[in-house]
């Protein structure tokens, strides 16, 4: 998966269902995606929270794309979500884990910023998962390709892929053309209690699970498919 800022429980239960797994920080860099931004809870309303970046060329890989700190993003992303959970349950547990991606040393690489703080939560989940970044494997190739050549240089067998690339994985015949078991994530989390009395809004950043499940929820919260435990 390509590293993400503040992703999704999903992202979470992906990462504890596998032996390996590798931050595809080479692909190239999207605007307006996943990559620099996600999703929070404000007053009950879903708030986007979008980390700039210096201007690129249009096919800049990801592990070249530099933070702009023309402005005080972090500070204002650090107020906004001591503001949004700042009466949550579990706000401290999730504040402590962001503290020091948003009010420490700075980093200059957007893929390196966005790891790091993936990196933190994995181990404050307990997750014993062996984390790899693209760059630093033998590989190559593009899409199957590129896959199956990360799968052999670390010995692995079976893939497990996000649902949303299995149209792109049957179209290039994975499993057949190149011999590593094809699984699918199957995980469809239940609602969980949120500040406020609004409807749920399901998808959001991991803070928010965290904020209001706690860590020790959580761990039990990215284990669910399919809506059960």
């Amino acid at each position: 998966m390509q590293p993400t800022y503040l992703p999704w429980s999903g992202y979470f239960n992906l990462i504890a269902s596998v032996d390996h797994f590798v931050f595809l920080n080479n692909v190239q860099y999207e605007r307006r995606s996943w990559q620099s931004r996600n999703r929070i809870m404000v007053s009950g309303a879903e708030h986007i929270l979008t980390v700039p970046v210096e201007r690129c060329p249009q096919k800049t890989l990801l592990d070249k794309v530099l933070i702009s700190y023309a402005e005080d993003w972090r500070s204002r992303h650090w107020l906004t979500l001591k503001s949004a959970y700042g009466k949550s349950r579990y706000a401290n547990e999730m504040l402590a884990l962001l503290e020091p991606h948003l009010c420490g040393t700075l980093e200059r690489n957007l893929a390196c910023f966005t790891e790091m703080i993936i990196r933190d939560i994995v181990q404050a989940l307990a997750i014993t998962t062996k984390l790899h970044r693209a760059t630093t494997l033998p590989a190559n190739g593009m899409r199957s390709e590129r896959l199956a050549s990360l799968c052999r240089s670390l010995s692995c067998d079976s893939y497990i892929s996000p649902e949303g690339s299995r149209q792109y994985l049957e179209e290039d015949n994975f499993q057949e053309r190149f011999g590593i078991k094809l699984h699918y994530q199957e995980y469809n989390p239940s609602p969980y209690a949120q500040m406020g009395d609004k409807p749920f809004v399901t998808h959001l950043s991991i803070v928010d699970v965290i904020a209001n499940l706690g860590l020790d929820g959580v761990k039990a919260y990215i284990k669910e498919t399919n809506g059960n435990s």
